[in-house]
């Protein structure tokens, strides 16, 4: 292997590859290896194997470099011990930038005290996300203050365009601010499923804030769970009902989700009419008219990494999610669907009807 030389601090680089190096300008690399590998400052790796790549003998006279997102460079270089100019792009995304998070209004003395950091969070306190923020501008965009929302949270503090999340350049005092919308991130709070969502004891098997408490029975989208209560609401425990599942079980107004705080015994229950998470997400084919048959069905059926898939007519058009979940006593039914406004000549309003598969043959059922 390479030598492996990391600017700035690294630790989870330094713990994974402990005979690494640090160092604070590329001035200060002495390598033993023809060829030496570079991690830039703000970065943490996500594809460890690339350590492992060697040049063939027509390109280990050149620079190597990888990406840290789908559309930049960066992060990550593999370089010959005789500078060469010469650079070899690969189209591969093996990290990904990272900077740290302050809890404060801005970065004071913080770039001060980290001469090798490029940019810093400074997040509002009140907000609840994980420990990660996985977003970083563009090589070539401007030096500007990157301000977000954090969606559903403190719509009330921050009403108008400026959000109470900030990512601050190194030459912060002479940035421009640009506004944008919310910032693809989520409080990390443990999702416990259970045969007894009631029983919300359960939620101590973590030490967190809040645990959701899930029905077992429900088919979710773990992606959708982000959901945080607002200021006033923070000591309630808030309860959920999946709009198209389980309505059989949970008839009333309460359902089988639930965020519950540490101190559920004395807290007030609020029961939402909306819900915020979602339905399984499941892969979805578009074909031709003429395509759906029994083989379409196989074939897609191979090819899909679900355990339902939709097949939709490739002419549809339309805006919004698929969501729909079968129930327990509709699982060995292929489910059809129209949408009124759409396609009527090609699929006529009086011809609704499911499909049963049975054996190798469809037995259809007029509902």
């Amino acid at each position: 292997m390479y030598d492996i030389f990391y600017i700035g601090d690294n630790d989870t680089l330094k713990e994974r590859l402990p005979f690494a190096k640090q160092i604070d300008t590329v001035t200060s690399i002495q390598p033993n290896t023809k060829m030496y590998w570079l991690v830039d400052t703000n970065t943490k790796i996500t594809d460890w194997e690339i350590f492992d790549f060697k040049p063939d003998t027509h390109t280990e006279k050149y620079q190597h470099v990888w990406k840290w997102n789908s559309e930049n460079y960066g992060g990550v270089s593999l370089l010959p011990k005789r500078e060469n100019k010469e650079t070899v792009w690969h189209n591969k995304v093996v990290c990904k930038k990272y900077f740290d998070m302050l809890f404060e209004e801005a970065p004071g003395n913080y770039f001060e005290h980290n001469p090798n950091s490029t940019h810093v969070w400074c997040i509002d306190s009140e907000y609840i996300l994980g420990e990660d923020i996985d977003w970083a501008p563009g090589n070539f965009e401007p030096n500007f203050i990157h301000s977000f929302h954090l969606r559903g949270q403190l719509e009330h503090k921050y009403p108008k365009q400026e959000g109470g999340v900030k990512l601050y350049p190194r030459d912060w005092k002479q940035a421009d601010t640009k506004y944008h919308k919310f910032l693809d991130t989520k409080a990390d709070y443990p999702v416990l499923f259970t045969k007894s969502p009631t029983a919300y004891a359960q939620r101590n098997t973590y030490n967190h804030d809040y645990v959701w408490v899930v029905d077992v029975q429900y088919k979710t989208n773990l992606n959708t769970f982000d959901w945080v209560p607002n200021t006033f609401e923070a000591e309630m425990l808030h309860v959920f009902k999946m709009p198209y599942q389980l309505q059989e079980k949970y008839p009333e107004a309460m359902g089988g989700i639930s965020l519950v705080p540490k101190q559920f015994k004395d807290a007030e229950i609020k029961i939402h009419k909306a819900c915020p998470i979602e339905d399984e997400a499941y892969d979805v084919f578009y074909v031709d008219e003429d395509e759906f048959t029994a083989e379409t069905y196989s074939e897609y059926a191979e090819r899909s990494k679900t355990e339902w898939f939709w097949i939709v007519d490739r002419d549809h058009t339309f805006n919004g999610k698929l969501l729909f979940v079968p129930s327990v006593h509709e699982r060995e039914y292929i489910h059809v669907f129209k949408i009124p406004g759409h396609l009527e000549e090609r699929y006529p309003l009086d011809c609704n009807y499911c499909i049963k598969m049975k054996s190798e043959k469809y037995e259809i059922l007029l509902s």
